[in-house]
């Protein structure tokens, strides 16, 4: 009985750090986050052309489509980015 008393003790006692462990180490990750970059696409019409380039012409994936900068393929509107 003593022995069953004994692992069951020692396996909450594991579990126990376990669980402080992680906390501690998901507080650290959270400390070292640092925005880099956004875009908040506050005004209407094509995206920043500061922040966003269009790619043209048939470069991807050898796919026979060609790719334009027309505000039909990528818009900002309300706020939103729309592709």
């Amino acid at each position: 009985m003593w022995k069953i008393f004994l692992i069951s003790f020692c396996s909450f006692i594991c579990l126990l750090a376990s669980c402080k462990n992680q906390d501690y180490e998901e507080d650290a990750l959270e400390e070292t986050y640092r925005l880099v970059w956004s875009d908040e696409f506050d005004l209407d019409g094509g995206p920043d052309p500061n922040k966003w380039k269009h790619e043209k012409g048939l470069i991807r994936n050898q796919e026979e489509q060609y790719y334009t900068d027309s505000l039909k393929n990528a818009y900002v509107m309300g706020g939103n980015l729309y592709s």
